[in-house]
């Protein structure tokens, strides 16, 4: 069995790797400009906003609870 750590360090060099790999592929695909930033731009705020959206709700259903 793997432990978290060993699964968080996994995914931290994956991540790493998809990063450092990521100009050489658009290179590749011919992709222009505009576009790499536009999808670069949209899978990124969604990476960010919904986690923010998960601890925006429970926060604000704790805040609901602790009033009554």
């Amino acid at each position: 069995m793997v432990s978290s750590n060993t699964k968080s360090f996994l995914a931290l060099i994956m991540g790493a790797i998809l990063i450092a790999f990521s100009p050489v592929l658009i290179k590749i695909t011919g992709a222009p400009g505009t576009i790499s930033v536009f999808f670069r731009m949209f899978f990124g705020s969604l990476t960010l906003l919904i986690p923010f959206i998960i601890v925006r709700y429970k926060s604000k259903n704790m805040l609901l609870i602790k009033e009554f």
